[in-house]
């Protein structure tokens, strides 16, 4: 199903959907659709469309150390031939070249933590919090609840950028301070609550929190 980021229905596009819809949350004056995205990209990397066929796929990669030295797929060849790696065609490489405003995750356990707990159980932020806490007095650290509140405030919650490399998907992503998940794919328009987003990305690796 179309979206106003996705008008054309692309179904390999959902990093430069969730980059337009996370443009859309800082800026609300401007919908620009990632299509545009995308080509803003290709502009940028000095690669053109010929004969109406992409050069590279509008998937996006997954950000990893040393990632300009691995193997690349032959799909995307052209980065190389404008000697550029695959860190650039990143999904936080291009967002940071389109001024998305975000801060990745301190500590991707602590959201993987966050958002299976809260798939499976009807808990509240004390609860996950108190949870956390024990946790962290097991492993013979001792925090301050209220600051370990903090934390958790500062980090996970309001709207981010969620990609999984089990479901090769980016979603967007919103937690309130009660705990509350709310996910909207900005490429296809559907909607999940904790449980629905733990079925849909199945893991957690990449966390970008967005700046708004």
């Amino acid at each position: 199903m179309s979206t106003p980021y996705n008008p054309g229905d692309s179904k390999d596009n959902c990093g430069f959907c969730a980059i337009a819809h996370g443009l859309y949350l800082q800026n609300p004056a401007v919908v620009v659709t990632a299509d545009q995205l995308y080509l803003d990209t290709l502009q940028r990397l000095g690669l053109t469309r010929e004969e109406n066929k992409d050069p590279i796929p509008r998937m996006l990669i997954f950000p990893e150390p040393m990632l300009d030295s691995k193997r690349v797929s032959v799909a995307y060849d052209a980065l190389l031939h404008r000697a550029h790696g695959l860190s650039s065609y990143t999904i936080t490489s291009v967002a940071e070249a389109t001024d998305l405003r975000f801060k990745g995750a301190n500590d991707l356990s602590l959201v993987r933590q966050f958002m299976q707990g809260f798939s499976n159980k009807t808990w509240t932020m004390k609860d996950f919090l108190q949870v956390r806490w024990d946790i962290l007095k097991s492993q013979g650290r001792n925090p301050s609840f209220q600051g370990l509140e903090r934390q958790i405030a500062g980090e996970l919650v309001g709207h981010s950028i969620v990609g999984s490399k089990t479901k090769n998907h980016f979603i967007n992503v919103h937690i309130d301070p009660s705990g509350s998940i709310t996910a909207f794919d900005a490429q296809d328009g559907n909607r999940y609550d904790g449980r629905g987003l733990n079925y849909r990305l199945g893991t957690v690796d990449l966390f970008m929190r967005l700046l708004l």
